[in-house]
């Protein structure tokens, strides 16, 4: 047997390293033979290979994160079922508005290995794309609804009903939006 390099054992004074030095230690494993040499490169390339896909600081990131879409197209979670039931109008809703799934072979990192489906899901939700201008123009669409929303009620409170206390004198709204103070929870 060809010894073992003492350099390349943990010295403990990380969390991998006593976790490895540990689990040779339960495994019956002498630090100086060639299976623990192999069995630490191994965990050793397994732990970069897992901190390579962590987010920053290892916690664990959003279920619903998405990947940049391509140029020119948006992402969005569209939901695909509710208790396991379908609602097929809802998905021929999306097809009609632009909505086809993105393919897993975009992104198969996102979803576990042996992953029998094409698609990229995750609690009944389906990673979605459609060409941004479509997109941008649905927002526009709401935007001009909550406007006229507006400005209907707005039109209420100017006029007036019969048996009503009068005209009601409407000087201005404050339509602009910023962040309120949270109380504290104590």
């Amino acid at each position: 047997m060809t010894g073992f390099d003492h350099n390349a054992i943990p010295d403990g004074r990380t969390r991998e390293g006593r976790a490895m030095r540990e689990s040779m230690k339960h495994q019956g494993g002498d630090l100086s033979n060639d299976a623990a040499a192999t069995s630490l490169t191994r965990a050793e390339a397994r732990i970069r290979e897992i901190r390579g896909t962590m987010p920053d600081g290892g916690e664990t990131r959003d279920k619903f994160w998405a990947p940049s879409p391509p140029d020119g197209f948006d992402y969005q979670w569209k939901r695909k079922s509710v208790y396991n039931q379908e609602d097929p109008a809802y998905q021929v809703e999306l097809t009609r508005q632009g909505w086809e799934p993105v393919p897993l072979s975009r992104h198969s990192e996102m979803m576990p290995k042996g992953w029998n489906a094409q698609t990229i899901e995750v609690e009944g939700m389906t990673l979605m794309e459609r060409p941004m201008i479509f997109t941008n123009e649905a927002r526009m669409r709401e935007d001009r609804a909550a406007r006229e929303a507006v400005m209907t009620k707005e039109a209420q409170l100017r006029s007036s009903r019969k048996g009503d206390l009068g005209n009601r004198e409407v000087l201005a709204f404050n339509k602009s939006r910023e962040a309120i103070a949270i109380p504290d929870g104590e």
